[in-house]
């Protein structure tokens, strides 16, 4: 866990928790999934950081190829598929996952994004749990991402104290622990290294890591394992 927070000082990462007790069955529990949701832009030159989350074989997601809302792409579909190569030329695997630049998307973006191989996206916030989407190109699904248990809206922009971190993922995830009684939750914690990776913030991030994963049924899996799991479970 000391690799994965402290590699915050240097990298924008998505951390998700799946409430469930194991990854072939739906029932109480607790799954912590953690994946990287890496600039393209860093992946010209990935640097230590890029390697070292290549080594840690975290999953790298898209996120765009030039920073900026996908309403403001002359081509969509050229963007995608040029964050798409950059980083499966970096990682050497297929990206599964995409998280829109701010959350932004237009009517087509999801077509577009299925068209391009991308099989789970993290922009839509709307449930706890999985949801297909149907689009032109075949299903997509969602997995559940916040702006509730986020720095940039928790530091940012409602300027909390640093222990907030703690205090409002422990609440969320306290809740969402109890509801995993009768059905499976996901509880994402979002982070951005100029904000968690401060030396004043980063030790709250490491008291709700082990918060966590002092319940029982924890695992780390990377946020595809979730996707293969809901669709499994599913079948």
């Amino acid at each position: 866990m000391r690799e994965l927070a402290w590699l915050l000082g240097s990298l924008a990462l998505l951390l998700l928790v799946l409430l469930d007790g194991q990854l072939d069955r739906v029932d109480a529990g607790v799954l912590l999934a953690a994946f990287v949701l890496y600039q393209v832009l860093v992946l010209r030159k990935p640097g230590e950081e890029g390697e070292a989350a290549l080594e840690l074989d975290w999953e790298f997601m898209g996120h765009g190829y030039l920073q900026g809302p996908m309403h403001k792409h002359d081509d969509q579909q050229e963007q995608i598929d040029r964050a798409v190569a950059a980083i499966e030329k970096f990682s050497g695997k297929k990206v599964r996952g995409w998280e829109s630049p701010g959350l932004t998307e237009t009517f087509q973006t999801i077509d577009y994004l299925r068209r391009a191989g991308v099989e789970y996206v993290a922009d839509w916030v709307l449930d706890d749990q999985p949801v297909e989407i149907e689009t032109t190109e075949g299903p997509m699904l969602s997995v559940p991402y916040t702006v509730e248990t986020n720095d940039i809206t928790m530091m940012a922009l409602q300027q909390h104290s640093s222990d907030e971190m703690f205090k409002r993922s422990k609440d969320q995830f306290d809740r969402l622990y109890q509801e995993s009684e009768d059905s499976a939750r996901v509880m994402s914690i979002s982070l951005h290294m100029y904000l968690t990776g401060a030396p004043h913030r980063i030790k709250y991030f490491e008291d709700i890591l082990d918060y966590i994963l002092g319940h029982s049924d924890v695992a780390i899996v990377p946020g595809e394992e979730i996707m293969d799991w809901y669709r499994a479970a599913h079948a």
